[in-house]
């Protein structure tokens, strides 16, 4: 789904968001970068994405909470190999409520991410 989320200094904001929740309390979101944000990168607007939805949504258990940043393969200019698809855990190492703060990432695999997404589809 479209997620629009205010990024630095409040600049327009847009990301790709897909939630896969399971039967407890784990949700997965993966966050994609879109390549028409007009603002602030999810990297840099991790915590900012992360907790404005858990906010908005009382559904999300922080404490079950998957975020995985992705970003597809995009260009690098021409002449340029392309930057390759990536997928990255990321873990939100201070947590207040349903604010986060301090992201830490870890790149996985895309059948790693798969893997998890089947696992809590069920």
């Amino acid at each position: 789904m479209l997620y629009e989320y205010p990024g630095f200094r409040n600049c327009d904001s847009k990301c790709d968001l897909e939630i896969v929740r399971s039967v407890g309390r784990t949700t997965l979101v993966i966050c994609t970068e879109l390549e028409d944000n007009p603002g602030t990168s999810v990297t840099n607007a991790a915590e900012i994405i992360a907790t404005h939805l858990c906010q908005e949504d009382p559904t999300i258990d922080p404490e079950g909470l998957i975020w995985v940043e992705h970003y597809l393969e995009r260009s690098a200019g021409r002449g340029q190999k392309p930057y390759p698809e990536t997928w990255d855990m990321v873990v939100f190492t201070h947590r207040n409520g349903r604010t986060f703060r301090r992201p830490a990432w870890r790149r996985v695999s895309a059948e790693e991410v798969q893997t998890i997404r089947q696992k809590i589809a069920g």
